[in-house]
Order: C-alpha cells, then sequence, then structure tokens
C-alpha cells in the first residue's frame, strides 16, 4: 500500500512538473507575440488560420513551432477526421481540460498528417459570391445602418454622429469584410456608452478582431496593420496578455463561426473541434 500510495504521489508530481513546464512555455510565447506591431500582426492572422479553436496560450505554442499552421488537431482527432500522423512526427504540448482535470495532450499539425482525405479549409474566394455571402451573415450583428457613400475615404466606416456605418460603392465586397468587423464593435461600443468607440481600446479590439477574420477567410488584412498595432503594444505593460487575447479570440470566433456557417466548405466532412481551453 505504501508503494503505491507513493507511486501514486510520484506520478502527480510528474503531472504536475509537466503542467508548470506548458504553462511557462506558453507565458514566454505570448510575451514574444506581444513584443511589437509584427509579432502581434502574424500571430492574429496565425490564429485565424486556425479558426479561433485553439486559446491564446495554445495557439502561441503551435505557431512558434508552426508558423504557418492552418489547423493542429490530436491524434484522436485527426483519426475520427480521416487523417493519420506522421511516424516521426513530434506534437507540440498544449493544455486541456478532461474529464474535468487540466491536462497536457499533443496536437499535431496538418502538414504533420498524411491521408486521402484533403483538409476542408473556408476562404472567402473558395466558392462563387463567398465575399457577399460573409457580408450577408455579418449584417444581423450590426447595432445601426449600413449605408452607401461616396464621402469617405475609407472602404467601411462607423460615423458615430451620423449613428450608421457607411461603405464606399466603389470598394469590393473583400475590402468590405476586411473592415466591417471592426466597425461593427465601434458601433456596439458606441451604442453602449455614447462616445466611446473612438477610445484606443475600442479601436484596438476592432482592428485585431479585423486582422484574425482576415487570417481565417484568406484575405489581406487591413493596410498598415503593423504599424497601426504598434501604438496599442504598450495596453500590455499594465494588463493580463492572456487575458485581452481571449477577449479578442471569443469576438473573433463569434463572428467567424457565424460567417463560416455560411461558407460551407467544399469537403461535406467537418473537422473536429478541439476542447482546449487555456
Amino acid at each position: 500500500m505504501n508503494g503505491a500510495r507513493l507511486n501514486i504521489e510520484d506520478w502527480k508530481q510528474k503531472k504536475e512538473l509537466e503542467r508548470g513546464a506548458v504553462i511557462a512555455a506558453q507565458q514566454n510565447a505570448l510575451r514574444a507575440v506581444t513584443q511589437n506591431g509584427e509579432t502581434l500582426g502574424r500571430y492574429l492572422l496565425g490564429r485565424g488560420r486556425l479558426a479561433s479553436k485553439l486559446t491564446s496560450g495554445n495557439t502561441a505554442l503551435v505557431l512558434q513551432e508552426f508558423p504557418d499552421s492552418q489547423a493542429a488537431l490530436t491524434f484522436q482527432e485527426w483519426q475520427a477526421f480521416g487523417r493519420n500522423i506522421s511516424k516521426s512526427a513530434k506534437g507540440v504540448s498544449i493544455l486541456a481540460y478532461q474529464n474535468d482535470c487540466l491536462t497536457v495532450e499533443k496536437v499535431f499539425d496538418l502538414s504533420q498528417t498524411y491521408g486521402n482525405k484533403p483538409y476542408p479549409i473556408v476562404l472567402l474566394t473558395t466558392g462563387e459570391n463567398y465575399a457577399q455571402k460573409a457580408l450577408t451573415a455579418l449584417a444581423p450583428f450590426c447595432p445601426v445602418p449600413i449605408r452607401k457613400s461616396k464621402e469617405i475615404e475609407d472602404p467601411v466606416l462607423f460615423v458615430p454622429e451620423g449613428q450608421a456605418i457607411f461603405y464606399r460603392p466603389d470598394s469590393t465586397e473583400q475590402q468590405r469584410f476586411r473592415y466591417l468587423p471592426g466597425a461593427i464593435l465601434q458601433a456596439y461600443a458606441e451604442y453602449y456608452e455614447p462616445g466611446v468607440s473612438q477610445a484606443d481600446q475600442v479601436q484596438f479590439y476592432s482592428l485585431t478582431v479585423c486582422i484574425e477574420l482576415c487570417g481565417r477567410f484568406g484575405i489581406a488584412p487591413p493596410e498598415g496593420y503593423a504599424v497601426r498595432l504598434e501604438k496599442f503594444i504598450p495596453l500590455f505593460e499594465h494588463t493580463d496578455a492572456r487575458k485581452v487575447l481571449e477577449d479578442i479570440r471569443e469576438l473573433a470566433r463569434t463572428l467567424g463561426d457565424s460567417v463560416q456557417k455560411a461558407l460551407p466548405p467544399r469537403e461535406p466532412a467537418q473537422t473536429p473541434v478541439p476542447k482546449t481551453i487555456l
């Protein structure tokens, strides 16, 4: 009995050390992410490519090993999807909950898998009228009217005084999608607290959500995004980077999932969603 008890204690200590190592790795990776506007922008585009499914710390670890990753799933999830893991593949350690217990598990990048079944990636360029369908999917989230205007310079602009979102009639549908999510967030902020839509924090969240959604649906991010992000980097000095990035992820995922439902992938089967939450 004593030996068994010691073995259990040793096992618990081992698992605690494993969790601590991954937590430390996440913290280091997130510090690198928030180093400057360029690193943050690359991270947001990468997290978008991963469909905002993995949490902030886990995403940072995956992108650290696979900067161009488009999917990262566990061994079982890839098998359920119909793909196998290459024998020489080394997974990325992440944190996940299993049976209400925080544990370490491995995820594998799409490039480490093989199989006859292709991975379905939803892009605005994938099918006919996808950009228009994406805009239509975003419209219900908008708390103010969306109107045409030749008087604005940007493709899309929220005007607090006019209580409306305006878009240039000569802008393309992809250009409108690139900026519309941010305008919607600004409109919501203004609705709940008049005058706040131009505040730095609101502008920051608006820009970052746009970038993440552009990464998810394969279109160019807002112009000058890295330079624009640079001015917001000091925000991370006095806030919890993980919490801020999680707030952004939840917003991007909510909007992105609604858009993706309107843009079915060419392959009928759906990718299993990783149940990682840390």
